[in-house]
């Protein structure tokens, strides 16, 4: 009778391997799910104290060099007939040392909008926010009467359906608005961006303009991006000439 065979092992699956890749995956995972921490805002000081008080109204108090804009100093300028920009470096922006005066005015903006109580707006409240964009408030005002907290970002995220559905363009994609009431229409980033070179505009705004802080037409970072509604019509591109016929 022949020996009986013996019958090799049966591998058994490594799943080692497997299970080093899954905790890797959910490492991973947990990583892309953590929050990211908020940007901490700009602090903007004074660093020509002589051009400040020469420009703050007699109820204000004495300015420092070192002073941290409030929008109640900007408030007291404004009152006072001061401008944001000068030839002989004589506008608010200088008394910071700034290229722009843009973020002073989202400041003042803020700071203005939060003194009206009456005013108070929410984000649930979509009706009351597009009142008030189509009146006239832009982003940064918005946002104010909104609440702290309350960002730049989040009022167009809340008006996008609406705007949408009114007048067929998506505010989230850049842009900005211009006029007023029956007056106000939006346009692109593409064609603010067509415009701006064509016209060689400078990099600051004109007297009574409000923006978003870093404005940049061609992007919709958080508190970013979008200029305020002015009532100034809106640029139009330069015709490109056609070349002559052969």
């Amino acid at each position: 009778m022949p020996p009986a065979r013996k019958r090799a092992p049966r591998a058994t699956a490594d799943t080692s391997s497997n299970t080093e890749a899954t905790a890797t995956e959910d490492d991973e995972e947990g990583e892309e799910e953590a929050p990211k921490a908020p940007r901490a805002p700009k602090v903007y000081t004074v660093k020509d104290a002589e051009l400040a008080n020469s420009l703050v109204g007699e109820d204000f108090d004495e300015i420092s060099e070192g002073d941290e804009v409030t929008g109640e100093m900007l408030d007291s300028m404004r009152s006072n007939k001061a401008k944001w920009d000068s030839p002989e470096d004589g506008g608010i922006k200088h008394v910071f040392g700034m290229n722009s005066a843009i973020p002073l005015r989202n400041i003042l903006n803020r700071w203005v909008a939060a003194q009206d109580e009456e005013g108070a707006l929410s984000l649930d409240d979509v009706d009351g926010l597009y009142d008030a964009m189509i009146a006239g408030d832009g982003w940064i005002t918005l946002a104010a009467r909104c609440g702290d907290g309350v960002t730049a970002t989040q009022v167009r995220e809340a008006l996008k359906d609406k705007v949408e559905a009114e007048h067929e363009v998506d505010i989230t994609e850049g842009g900005r608005a211009y006029g007023k009431g029956d007056n106000w229409t939006w346009v692109t980033a593409d064609q603010l961006n067509e415009a701006k070179a064509a016209n060689g505009n400078g990099e600051d705004e004109e007297e009574g303009e409000e923006s978003d802080e870093d404005t940049d037409a061609s992007s919709d970072a958080d508190d970013t991006e979008d200029d305020e509604s002015t009532e100034e019509e809106a640029p139009a591109p330069r015709r490109r000439r056609r070349a002559p016929a052969a």
